[in-house]
């Protein structure tokens, strides 16, 4: 039984392996690499290289900015609505990359539900930079939220109060007390077995 087991889940694992490898592997083996060096030295690909770091590392630095103080609120603290609140964190991790691009831009959109506004205002996002930026920060929020609430949760200390002090330096004095108590009782009947030989 315990045989079978580590078969399926050695099976499982290099089928999960090869799901998350053989992508990634095709997409080199179906461009030749002299090609893809190649490639990368034109105009068009170097300035795609630039708007991908430019636009990552604005979503990143707002990510953290934002998502820092956020984890710290949540995880440091239990209160009513946690569990619901986690769940709609969580919420973009489990849509389809196509649904997560259809819901930002019904939101941020020019006939979105705030790109209207936007737009009367002269903010224009779809099809821009920052509607990248937005699609990363989308993606990446739910995960580094998930693992800084999870960290706080187990890293902060229980606060000390009264009521920790209380009730843990009674239970020490209590039990040298009948440690202390258990010694005398010992030496008095070790005493006086000693008297009576």
């Amino acid at each position: 039984m315990k045989h079978a087991f580590t078969v399926t889940a050695v099976a499982a694992a290099t089928l999960a392996l090869a799901f998350l490898v053989v992508p990634v592997v095709a997409l080199f083996l179906r461009v030749p690499p002299r090609d893809l060096i190649h490639a990368l030295g034109t105009s068009a690909a170097q300035d795609a290289l630039v708007v991908s770091l430019k636009t990552s590392a604005i979503a990143h630095a707002a990510v953290l900015l934002v998502g820092t103080p956020a984890a710290y609120a949540i995880g440091r603290r239990r209160f009513r609505g946690r569990a619901l609140l986690l769940s709609l964190i969580e919420l973009p991790l489990v849509l389809p990359p196509a649904v997560a691009g259809i819901a930002l831009l019904v939101t941020f959109g020019r006939l979105g539900l705030l790109g209207g506004t936007m737009s009367a205002l002269g903010i224009d996002i779809a099809f821009t930079q920052v509607a990248v930026i937005l699609a990363v920060a989308f993606v990446e929020t739910p995960l580094y939220l998930r693992a800084a609430i999870a960290r706080r949760s187990v890293v902060l200390p229980a606060p000390e109060g009264p009521t920790s002090a209380t009730t843990s330096r009674p239970t020490v004095s209590s039990t040298s007390r009948v440690n202390s108590r258990s010694g005398m009782s010992r030496e008095k009947w070790s005493g006086s077995i000693r008297g009576s030989t």
